[in-house]
C-alpha cells in the first residue's frame, strides 16, 4: 500500500467535497428567506424599481434594495435584448453590505463551463467601469457568492473583498465575453484584504473555473 500517494489522493478528495460543500451552502444560504431582484435594463440610474415589475430595475438598483433589506438576497438577471449585454457605471456602485447571491448565470442564454480542458462558458452580463476610479465589485459583507459576470476595464479592481467566506466563481475578469481579447483592469482582477480569509476564488468543477487575465496585476 503506498501511504504517501493515498494520503495526497484523499486530501484532494477532502478539498473537493470541502468547495463542494462551500459552494452549496452558499447557494443554500441565499435561498432561503431571501429577496430576489431581477435587473432587467443596462442602465446605470437608480430607480427604485426592482420590487414593481413594470418599472426599470438596474443593477446600482438591485444592490441598494439587497442592501436595505435585513438578510441574504439574490440578484438575477433578464434583459430582453440577444447578445452579451454591457452594463457601463457611470459611478462607483454601492458597497456590499449584506450576503447577496449576484447571479450573471441568470441571464437567458447563459451557461458555465462543462469543459475539463478550454472553456465553453456562455456569459452575457458584462460590467464595465472604464468611467469609474474604484473598484467595480466592492464585497464588505460575507457570504457573497459573485458568478457569471464578466468584469472589466476598472480603472482599478474588479472586484475587491473585505470580509471572509466569500465566493467568485464562473467569472470573466479583465477578458471579453469570449475569453480571448484583454479588456484588463488597471489593478487587480480580484483583490482579497489581508484581514479577508476563508473566501473561495474558482472551485474544483470546470463551472466553477474564473477566466482572470489581462488585468496590470492579475
Amino acid at each position: 500500500m503506498n501511504t504517501q500517494h493515498d494520503t495526497g489522493r484523499l486530501a484532494r478528495s477532502f478539498a473537493i467535497i470541502l468547495t463542494t460543500s462551500i459552494f452549496a451552502l452558499l447557494l443554500f444560504a441565499a435561498s432561503a428567506q431571501a429577496n430576489t431582484y431581477v435587473v432587467n435594463s443596462t442602465l446605470d440610474d437608480l430607480n427604485s424599481g426592482c420590487t414593481n415589475p413594470n418599472l426599470t430595475c438596474t443593477l446600482r438598483d438591485a444592490i441598494t434594495e439587497a442592501n436595505n433589506h435585513a438578510g441574504p438576497d439574490i440578484i438575477n438577471f433578464n434583459i430582453t435584448s440577444p447578445g452579451v449585454q454591457t452594463i457601463v457605471l457611470t459611478g462607483d456602485l454601492p458597497p456590499i453590505d449584506g450576503p447577496v447571491t449576484i447571479d450573471g448565470y441568470s441571464q437567458p442564454g447563459a451557461k458555465a463551463n462543462t469543459l475539463a480542458q478550454g472553456d465553453n462558458a456562455v456569459l452575457l452580463i458584462e460590467i464595465d467601469g472604464s468611467v469609474i476610479s474604484n473598484q467595480i465589485i466592492d464585497i464588505g459583507a460575507p457570504n457573497c457568492l459573485i458568478r457569471g459576470l464578466i468584469i472589466v476595464r476598472s480603472q482599478d479592481t474588479g472586484i475587491t473583498v473585505r470580509t471572509n467566506g466569500n465566493v467568485i466563481t464562473g467569472n470573466f475578469i479583465g477578458t471579453d465575453a469570449n475569453g480571448a481579447a484583454a479588456l484588463g483592469n488597471i489593478r487587480s482582477g480580484v483583490l482579497i484584504r489581508v484581514a479577508a480569509d476563508d473566501n473561495l476564488v474558482g472551485g474544483s468543477s470546470a463551472g466553477a473555473r474564473n477566466v482572470i487575465s489581462g488585468n496590470n496585476e492579475e
